[in-house]
């Protein structure tokens, strides 16, 4: 028993496992992990070391070149960049697009590292290895308050992480713009010199007095009992309280009688955050793996609420970025978009076909649409942006599966079979090359899922989504429709031929008839628009992802490198001024300000900049997504105006994987000078490019540095070594750590400093020379004047380097109405004909978006063979011909010529998801193609006709489906076209032009190939 007549005689059975289904699909839609898009593997950790007072060049040689040598032999990693700044090194290592499972690779990772850290200087802190660098924190929270101390923010912000933090659907909670706390003592030089001491001996003391050790332990004849000595700081007394010998005079002081001992935050601070223009923290949260994002939405909002009743009043919290609300707008939006294009297609098939029969059909649509949302959890696809809209892209497809059967029901019906064996004998003849066609569908959106890149984890659930939604739909055309079309549709005897559809049957055969006297005039004519439409195609602009529509910017602030925090927060504070006056309330809603860097990665595409005292990041909220032009280009020319030395960006949010600029050109070699040399003409040429402004390097310009040069004869005759010159500046100017405040709830640093020097006024160049140097054997002071001199020297501000050469990488931004992809083709071929005459060992390569495409380009069409045979074998198990296979096959690329077309006078462009759009167009064509060329086979070997007329017959009786097919598959994409996101707009373009033309190509081209490759006769045109 088949299981179309196992439908039929267990109807009950059948109308109940649909129900099932149906229900089963609401609960599956509430129930489902939900995201604005499905988002992508970061395949980068980040290997970070400190060595305080190294130079760029010194930690390039002793710490960064080493890691990256051992990192590089990790036979997953494809790619290692460094930067090296002053006393900091930071290693990117990224891993190759094919790899999936991180965890091993990381611990691999973190092996190199341990072994590499053995040949690094003793004084190298770390390397410490960030393998969560690609975790997002899509919901911010900030804390403000008029006259709130930076200690009552941070206490403020410890709350409310430990509530956040035991939500379960939270997954790390990290806080930003807390200053750290310290704990200063400021010493006199002349108070010290007086007594005999040096601040030397001073941190001996302290960190012999501040242990946690244990003191052994004891026993007794029932118990043991441990003895813990004494000297931990819990309190600040303790430390004040610490006795000082005094030698020389056989004294003993406190330390509170020789210094100054207080609480203080870091000086200079290192990152600041603003919400809106005010002082405060943020408090940053992630989602679980497997998360739902609407319950962390939830319980953000709850817990937020109730800590506002608990803070006293004036104590502000604003959630500034809310994943979940733009993960249930985009949701909500698509599945509008789904209802639209479901009352759309229902509408059409309607008018089309009539009321019956279009409900009969029709009814496949919802019942299909609950299954795939049933189904797609157990394939780990959530409800986003990009599964949803492969439901939408498979709605008009899916109806052709029900619209094919329920026509043949209603022929043979009409032609004296009963209504039940009219749909058994119609599932039975037509339901093997419905699924061979549905499969082949499938297989052409295969790359998506297979591409060895980032891309195929963002556009796979669109693989996934078509294909589960056409073989639902065909298991149903062959169960659920037989069973509606034998008991609702017309009998033989009450059956009436639409006058409408008959016309449309009249005009086509008349037009065939035509077409093929006259065929090798029409396909020279197509091969001719064909070869058009290739040279049209170079004039589609081309584009790697479009941006984000969510009403958010970025504005990226960058000073030349050693700016002071200060100078920067000045910055952003007038530049929040200017949103106030300008936009206030309109245009602008609210924002914040990250200065100095480290914010959190708030949105995937989004690559946070390492903490740096000149970069700043502001995450604008607007009021309206239309605004979004007017408030970048007010931003700009605010900065230009008024601070035309600070490289600015404001953007978008962008979709897809990430593009550090829209135009990039890296140049390597060796040799520094050599390469900015050959760097400076191609900016010059950069600069000179149309469309293009805001060029720059990743290297920034040269900085200043102060050369300490000692001379060893006099500090030898002083009993000064040169660690001692070093540490003494250091406890002078910026203070020298010593010990651990255990006290409190945190543990917080001892930072011994000059009392005189301390704050900003022990940073002014002029303090130098007053430095005391101690010696540590004499315990005797010497101005730092009478051992050494001061040089000012200029030195890179950071060293790049990538796959273990110096990289200089030239970036620029791209006006409006330039085209990132065409501007770096004609670098490039500027750049072929320039490098003839570098030297040997210095290379180029071409960035941005232009390489970021080239890359997911190249994965997608690797997987194009696969694909392609796949598609192959379906078609020769169908029709078991060659000759049939080669004929469907040829008709692919005569869909381009829609395809181009449509592009062109949209002006739309050609992106990555656009390609998927074209490939699966090709699946479309040959779905069409497939159950043509089957039912002429059918006319001729069961109904006995003549070939002629056997493909006369059948293009006859298979226009109505495949025209109405058409038509749903069109108005079903319209909503996605005019309603969906950027992503699929230029995708939908592709495929409704596409598919227009197809069509065309399916009644006309198919027949009129088939009758030259089978070489059938043509009668005259008064014969037929």
């Amino acid at each position: 028993m088949g299981i179309t007549q196992f439908s039929m005689e267990k109807n009950r059975f059948t109308l109940l496992a649909l129900l099932c289904l149906s229900v089963a699909g609401v609960f599956g839609y509430i129930n489902a992990p939900k995201a604005e898009d499905p988002g992508f593997t970061v395949r980068t950790a980040v290997v970070v070391s400190y060595y305080p007072g190294a130079t760029p060049e010194r930690m390039e040689q002793l710490v960064s070149k080493p890691l990256e040598e051992e990192i590089q032999e990790i036979p997953e990693v494809e790619r290692v960049r460094s930067e090296s700044r002053t006393g900091v090194s930071i290693v990117y290592v990224d891993v190759a697009e094919r790899y999936k499972d991180m965890s091993p690779i990381w611990d691999e990772l973190r092996n190199s590292v341990e072994a590499a850290s053995r040949g690094l200087p003793e004084q190298v802190i770390g390397p410490f290895v960030n393998d969560s660098f690609g975790d997002v924190f899509g919901t911010i929270i900030t804390i403000t308050g008029d006259g709130l101390t930076p200690q009552e923010l941070e206490q403020y912000a410890d709350d409310l992480k430990d509530l956040l933090v035991a939500t379960p659907e939270a997954a790390r909670v990290s806080i930003h713009g807390v200053q750290q706390r310290k704990v200063y003592i400021d010493y006199s030089e002349s108070r010290l010199s007086e007594l005999g001491l040096t601040p030397f001996q001073l941190r001996e003391l302290i960190r012999a007095q501040n242990i946690v050790l244990p003191g052994g332990e004891v026993y007794t004849d029932w118990e043991r009992i441990t003895l813990t000595p004494s000297g931990n700081f819990e309190r600040i007394e303790d430390l004040r309280n610490l006795v000082i010998p005094i030698q020389e005079r056989g004294e003993l002081v406190f330390l509170g009688d020789i210094a100054e001992i207080e609480f203080g935050y870091e000086d200079p601070a290192r990152t600041y955050v603003h919400s809106s223009g005010e002082p405060g923290v943020a408090v940053a949260v992630s989602l679980r793996e497997g998360g739902n994002i609407s319950e962390l939405g939830r319980d953000v909002h709850r817990v937020v609420d109730q800590f506002r009743n608990q803070v006293p009043l004036g104590v502000e919290l604003e959630i500034t970025a809310d994943q979940a609300f733009h993960v249930s707008d985009r949701v909500n939006s698509f599945m509008v978009n789904i209802v639209q294009a479901m009352i759309t297609i229902m509408a059409v098939m309607l008018i089309a076909i009539g009321v019956r029969m279009g409900l009969v059909v029709t009814s496949l649509v919802p019942v299909t649409i609950l299954t795939t949302l049933f189904l797609l959890p157990m394939f780990e696809i959530g409800i986003d942006q990009v599964s949803l809209a492969s439901i939408i892209i498979a709605l008009g497809m899916l109806v052709d599966n029900s619209i094919v059967i329920a026509e043949s029901t209603m022929v043979l019906t009409n032609e004296g079979a009963s209504p039940r064996d009219a749909a058994v004998k119609s599932a039975k003849e037509l339901g093997t090359p419905l699924l061979i066609s549905s499969l082949i569908i499938c297989a052409a959106f295969l790359p998506a899922l297979l591409a060895e890149h980032s891309l195929s984890e963002y556009a796979s659930p669109v693989f996934w989504g078509v294909s589960i939604t056409l073989l639902a739909s065909w298991v149903f055309s062959i169960t659920m429709t037989p069973l509606l079309s034998a008991r609702y549709l017309q009998s033989a005897g009450e059956a009436k031929e639409s006058k409408v559809g008959a016309a449309v049957q009249r005009g086509y055969r008349h037009a065939l008839e035509v077409f093929l006297h006259h065929r090798v005039l029409v396909l020279s004519g197509l091969c001719v628009a064909l070869v058009v439409a290739g040279f049209g195609a170079m004039l589609v602009p081309r584009q790697f992802f479009p941006n984000n529509d969510r009403a958010v910017i970025t504005v990226e602030l960058e000073y030349a490198t050693g700016t002071s925090l200060e100078r920067t927060t000045e910055l952003v504070k007038d530049l929040e001024r200017f949103y106030h006056e300008e936009y206030g309330g309109d245009g602008v809603d609210s924002w914040t300000s990250f200065i100095g860097g480290n914010a959190p990665r708030f949105y995937l595409p989004f690559n946070p900049e390492p903490a740096r005292s000149e970069y700043a990041v502001l995450v604008v909220n607007l009021t309206r997504h239309e605004d979004m032009e007017s408030v970048i280009d007010g931003t700009n020319a605010f900065l230009e105006n008024n601070y035309p030395e600070v490289r600015v960006r404001a953007r978008p949010l962008v979709l897809g994987p990430p593009v550090e600029a829209p135009i990039e050109v890296r140049i390597s070699g060796e040799d520094e000078e050599r390469i900015f040399a050959l760097a400076e003409s191609v900016r010059g040429r950069m600069r000179e490019t149309s469309g293009v402004y805001g060029v720059r390097d990743d290297w920034g310009p040269r900085t200043k540095q102060l050369k300490v040069l000692t001379d060893d004869a006099r500090a030898k005759a002083a009993g000064v070594t040169s660690q001692e010159v070093a540490l003494s500046l250091q406890t002078a100017l910026s203070g020298l750590q010593v010990s651990e405040y255990r006290g409190e709830d945190k543990i917080m640093p001892i930072t011994l400093r000059a009392g005189g020097n301390a704050g900003s006024g022990a940073q002014q160049i002029e303090h130098l020379e007053t430095v005391q140097v101690y010696s540590t054997t004499t315990g005797n002071a010497v101005p730092l004047t009478q051992l050494a001199r001061l040089e000012l020297d200029w030195m890179p501000s950071r060293i790049m380097r990538r796959d273990l050469s110096r990289t200089v990488t030239l970036q620029g931004d791209l006006r409006e109405g330039y085209n990132a992809i065409a501007i770096s083709e004609g670098l490039e071929s500027w750049l072929q004909e320039e490098s003839r005459g570098w030297p040997a060992g210095y290379t180029y390569e071409i960035a941005g978006e232009a390489e970021a495409t080239t890359d997911a380009n190249r994965a997608i069409f690797d997987q194009l063979p696969l694909a392609g045979l796949i598609m192959l074998l379906l078609l020769v198990a169908q029709f078991n011909s060659v000759r049939k296979t080669f004929l469907v096959l040829l008709t692919i690329p005569f869909g381009l010529i829609g395809v181009v077309f449509g592009l062109l006078v949209t002006q739309a462009t050609f992106g990555v998801m656009t390609l998927l759009g074209v490939i699966s167009l090709a699946g479309i064509v040959v779905k069409n193609a497939v159950v043509l060329l089957d039912r002429i086979k059918i006319e001729i070997e069961e109904n006995g006709r003549l070939p002629y007329d056997a493909v006369i017959q059948a293009c006859t009786r298979r226009v109505r489906p495949i025209l109405l097919t058409t038509a749903t598959t069109i108005f079903g994409l319209l909503p996605l076209w005019f309603g969906g996101s950027p992503l699929w707009e230029s995708m939908t373009i592709a495929v409704i032009f596409g598919l227009a033309f197809s069509t065309l190509l399916t009644l006309g081209f198919v027949p009129a190939m088939y009758t030259l490759l089978y070489k059938v006769e043509i009668p005259s045109q008064s014969q037929g």
